[in-house]
């Protein structure tokens, strides 16, 4: 009969982690999770400043497709800021101002208005956005 090997024996320290190991593991796992998780209030900061804009431009693009249907010598176009240069408060909680600028053009430009419609909000900074037209006689 052949002698069989020695089992090996596994040493004490080799059987698993150590309770210092499990620990340092830990720590290091919670402070990339905590690095993480400083992330997302800027995530929802950009998200709620990106549908303030969303929001402005919808208001904007209304009210020009309302003076798109005027006629080019309506009230609506004549020169000057509309409906007042302190604007209307419009959106959900009245929380944008919109108004718009009429400008006759002259010279070579006689005949034409550059219409510019203006919405300001307030978050952080107050903002605005302004989108412009031109109607022909």
């Amino acid at each position: 009969m052949t002698p069989r090997p020695p089992r090996a024996r596994i040493a004490a320290e080799e059987r698993g982690f150590s309770l210092i190991e499990v620990m340092v593991a830990v720590i290091i796992l919670g402070i990339g999770l905590m690095g993480m998780a400083a992330v997302f209030p800027y995530g929802s900061k950009a998200t709620v400043s990106d549908r303030l804009i969303s929001s402005a431009v919808d208001l904007a693009t209304q009210k020009m497709e309302e003076l798109r249907t005027k006629r080019y010598s309506d009230a609506f176009l004549t020169a000057g800021w509309h409906p007042s240069s302190s604007g209307e408060q419009v959106g959900s909680n009245s929380r944008f101002t919109r108004r718009y600028l009429v400008t006759d053009l002259t010279g070579a430009m006689a005949g034409v208005k550059h219409v510019e419609v203006q919405v300001t909000w307030a978050s952080t900074n107050p903002d605005t956005i302004r989108i412009v037209t031109y109607f022909r006689r």
